[in-house]
């Protein structure tokens, strides 16, 4: 009998948190700009997948995926980065300006002989949704971000990433008036 209290409180508090929340997605393709390896290294044309789990109008947890692929200017290489990390959205103007800081992994591979390496990687940015119909399920979203890549003691790379991507939500459209 003591163990049936606390399962219904949790039941309790889990089926009021699941419906008070909005799950969003969004894909599209990245353009990549070397910041401190961008004198030698061409634009990067890559990807990404963001999800995110808003639990309050303001606040959103997220999971991002996304890969990028730097040639050289100067010789035929290459230097790419397959970063993997979870962080905070945090919701400026409604649902539609946000800043978002997040960290993971990344793996890096190179066309040098070097073997490929997965370290410690983080990112921040701010991005803005352009809702696509009255209930704004369905989105344009515009976002840019700094990324950071931690290869060794003495190297670093970093570059900045644009993304004009396609987003939908689903779930309980959050107001303000739900959070207190």
């Amino acid at each position: 009998m003591k163990q049936i209290f606390p399962i219904a409180i949790f039941l309790f508090f889990s089926s009021n948190i699941q419906s008070q929340i909005n799950h969003s997605f969004v894909l599209g393709p990245d353009l990549g700009i070397g910041a401190n390896f961008g004198n030698s290294s061409k634009l990067s044309i890559g990807g990404g997948i963001n999800y995110t789990l808003n639990i309050s109008p303001k606040i959103g947890l997220r999971l991002n995926a996304g890969y990028n692929r730097f040639n050289g200017k100067f010789f035929d290489d290459y230097v790419s980065f397959l970063p993997i990390r979870a962080g905070v959205q945090s919701f400026i103007y409604q649902d539609i300006f946000f800043a978002f800081a997040d960290a993971g992994i990344a793996t890096y591979k190179s066309s040098n002989p070097d073997p490929s390496l997965t370290k410690f990687s983080w990112a921040a940015g701010l991005g803005f949704n352009k809702p696509l119909n009255e209930k704004g399920s369905q989105m344009i979203q515009t976002s840019a971000w700094f990324n950071f890549y931690k290869h060794s003691t003495y190297l670093n790379y970093t570059w900045f990433n644009i993304r004009v991507a396609y987003g939908f939500s689903f779930g309980k459209k959050l107001t303000n008036n739900e959070s207190e």
